[in-house]
């Protein structure tokens, strides 16, 4: 544990040594022990995601969907014009770092009660709600050609998932900062190894990332950039500092969106006279 000369608890300022600070009195031992847990506890929801009649099946969903939103537009294409996803899906995976960044960012740096735990209390990798918080451990993004597109495919997936009894949950990931994208969280039972060696089945969430074209170039340019400021804390005078990647990034971000729905608007007026 990291210490000040007075005892108290130095704060970590970063994964590594939030790894060396973290005990089993806060957030568990996140030593080599682990990344064998992790991978093999991602392994299996890997597994399990390729069983599910839903999600190995996600790609006709999508298609089903185009067909649907075409209808719905005046057959605008979903995905865009002379394009379909397809029937393949690629899945993801979190690396152990990446989770155990994320748990960081939960414990230390979100955590305005520190040096106490956050108000749900410190969150291990073991935990369930853990799970529920760092939920990408497997993942994949879907790509739309409109704005509008994100909010339909989020709504229509969900409602094909729980006619097939998955358990979801949809976020509007909106932010101030410039992103732009729907989250859908669909729950799978998988079983979890506990600390005393005996199993236990869990819901662990898969995510979908839908977006759009337009924020998903952003975003591929900027992630590095998101990823920094969420281990460090975004700087509040970013507004202000015209000439910094934070202030580039996010204004064009909303610029993007405002043309989004301009094309969006457009695409209403034009196909709408057919």
């Amino acid at each position: 544990m990291i210490a000040s000369s007075a005892g108290a608890m130095t704060k970590p300022n970063t994964a590594e040594t939030f790894r060396a600070w973290s005990s089993t009195q806060t957030c568990g031992l996140l030593d080599a022990n682990l990344e064998r847990w992790y991978e093999s506890t991602q392994n299996n929801l890997f597994t399990k995601v390729g069983d599910s009649p839903f999600l190995a099946t996600l790609g006709t969903h999508l298609s089903q969907a185009s067909a649907e939103y075409a209808a719905r537009c005046s057959g605008a294409n979903l995905f865009g014009p002379e394009r379909d996803v397809g029937t393949t899906v690629r899945w993801y995976r979190k690396a152990c770092a990446s989770y155990v960044e994320k748990l960081f960012r939960l414990n230390i740096v979100e955590n305005t009660r520190f040096p106490g735990p956050p108000e749900t209390g410190w969150l291990t990798p073991v935990s369930s709600l853990a799970f529920g918080c760092a939920d990408d451990v497997v993942r994949t993004t879907i790509v739309v050609a409109y704005a509008d597109g994100p909010p339909f495919l989020a709504n229509y997936l969900q409602a094909a998932a729980v006619a097939a009894g998955h358990q979801t949950k949809i976020k509007d990931h909106s932010k101030e900062k410039g992103y732009y994208a729907y989250h859908l969280y669909i729950d799978v039972a998988v079983h979890v190894a506990n600390p005393n060696g005996t199993f236990e089945e869990r819901k662990i969430p898969v995510e979908i990332q839908i977006t759009t074209e337009l924020q998903a170039a952003l975003r591929e340019i900027t992630h590095h950039l998101y990823e920094s400021e969420r281990l460090q804390g975004l700087h509040q005078g970013w507004k202000e500092d015209f000439e910094s990647a934070r202030f580039r990034a996010a204004y064009m971000a909303h610029s993007l969106r405002f043309i989004e729905a301009m094309i969006v608007d457009l695409r209403k007026t034009m196909l709408g006279r057919k």
